[in-house]
């Protein structure tokens, strides 16, 4: 008889540590659902972000123009946050990569046509090494 105590509780013990097996499973399908609906969250908010974005970005003509604006980048030059306005190896703004404050009194300058600006050669090659 005795044992047959002692298969009970094997069996027992082998039960409690499937059940609990069992549960923490069910506990990690649990958590692993919920960090999926909020990566989905954060995936629609990044994609709303990315919309707004792209609402803002302006496609500049690409127009033959020989003559530019002096550079028209801000930048901090001379330790002041200032115009560039370097008027060598000018390039078209429409080619410039990147995130770039441009100086909107420049901007007014050419009546708010945008192929008329010039990026200078240095700013326009900043990212390229």
């Amino acid at each position: 008889m005795m044992e047959k105590e002692y298969v009970d509780e094997i069996n027992s013990e082998h039960e409690r540590i499937s059940l609990k097996l069992n549960e923490l499973l069910a506990s990690i399908d649990d958590s692993d659902t919920d960090s999926t609906d909020i990566n989905s969250e954060d995936f629609e908010e990044a994609e709303e972000e990315q919309e707004v974005c792209n609402e803002k970005d302006e496609i500049i003509d690409n127009l033959e123009q020989t003559r530019f604006t002096p550079c028209v980048i801000v930048d901090f030059i001379e330790g002041e946050i200032k115009q560039c306005k370097k008027t060598t190896n000018l390039r078209q703004l429409r080619n410039l990569f990147g995130t770039w404050q441009v100086d909107r009194d420049a901007v007014n300058e050419v009546d708010g046509v945008l192929s008329k600006l010039g990026v200078c050669d240095s700013h326009f090659q900043f990212d390229n090494k």
